[in-house]
């Protein structure tokens, strides 16, 4: 299977005019399936810590289901963002430098901003009051700008919001100095939202792997597997319990995936159903080869055999919704929210 090995981490940061600290990030990677396996630095994030940490969350949750991992191949999001945290308290300081501003002739990628988001730049420099930025490159075919002293016009272009990588105009090739910035680690805490609470899960084991289903009023939805609510909830809930506290969103990884563990099986506690209203003309072919019956013979509401044999039978396609069995309790009240 292909994916991103991660090899290295490096933090950076400056104070913008108005106080504000500004955090770049760098990472060398590499490709597990192109070869020769040679390590490459690129910055992938600037903005404020609460900004950045979205990139470092999002990419922690590719360790999930594997599109990231290390070179021993055992990355968790946990480790990961452990990894992160500790070079956050390495954070150097980010000396200004002079960045060039140039829409790329189209095809080209590089060192530049594409063309065919010029559109999108005529429009934030429109909302920034920079139109003095546009006037120079159409006249000139690019602008030299201070990174601090127009660190709102880069964020606006190459930040976490913005249409532009970061790696295209700012270079990081693994030279740090040593030297500790301590003004600049990060607060512990960043944020004073709650996370959203999680739908109610229940767990179906299937032959080859468990899968989770949501409850949305009195039915169970979307079934999904295991790295896939791990990944979410990484990307949701975790991050902002790590904007309240530094190592709570990690703590609370590890223990959503306890509790995902010990779900007890409610295979056997749930019915399958399919509306054949929600069966559409190009499903229906579908529909017949996976449950067995020809589609004018189909009920208003169709029971399938089982829970299991929805998931493991019938193509994610199809809209499948599970029911407790008489209304029964179904598993633990664990993933209420986690």
């Amino acid at each position: 299977m292909g994916a991103t090995v991660t090899t290295g981490k490096a933090v950076f940061g400056f104070n913008a005019k108005s106080n504000e600290v500004i955090y770049v990030l760098a990472e060398e990677t590499y490709e597990k399936n192109c070869y020769p396996h040679t390590p490459h630095w690129g910055v992938f994030a600037i903005g404020n810590y609460a900004e950045v940490m979205t990139k470092v969350f999002g990419r922690a949750s590719a360790a999930e289901g594997g599109a990231l991992t290390n070179t021993s191949n055992k990355l968790t999001p946990e480790t990961y963002l452990r990894g992160w945290n500790l070079a956050f308290n390495k954070v150097e300081y980010f000396h200004d430098r002079e960045i060039t501003l140039r829409i790329l002739d189209r095809g080209s990628w590089r060192s530049g901003i594409s063309s065919e988001s010029a559109g999108d730049l005529l429009l934030t420099l429109k909302e920034l009051n920079r139109m003095d930025i546009w006037e120079k490159l159409i006249s000139d075919d690019e602008v030299k700008i201070s990174l601090h002293d127009n660190i709102d016009v880069i964020r606006s272009i190459f930040g976490v919001d913005g249409f532009e990588q970061p790696w295209k105009i700012l270079d990081y090739h693994g030279h740090n100095t040593g030297l500790v910035d301590v003004a600049l680690i990060p607060a512990k805490s960043n944020g004073e939202v709650m996370p959203v609470q999680m739908p109610r899960l229940v767990k179906i084991k299937t032959t080859h792997t468990d899968q989770f289903v949501e409850l949305h009023g009195d039915r169970y939805l979307n079934p999904r597997w295991f790295y896939s609510v791990m990944g979410d909830y990484v990307r949701n809930q975790a991050y902002t319990c790590e904007m309240l506290q530094s190592g709570l969103g990690v703590k609370n990884i590890a223990l959503l995936r306890e509790v995902l563990d010990n779900e007890p099986d409610s295979g056997n506690d749930l019915e399958a159903f399919i509306d054949k209203s929600s069966i559409t003309p190009n499903l229906v072919s579908q529909f017949e080869y996976n449950v067995g019956i020809k589609f004018e013979d189909m009920d208003e509401v169709h029971k399938l055999p089982s829970a299991r044999f929805a998931l493991e039978q019938v193509a994610s396609s199809i809209k499948v919704y599970f029911k407790r069995k008489n209304g029964e309790s179904t598993g633990s009240n664990q993933l209420l929210a986690a």
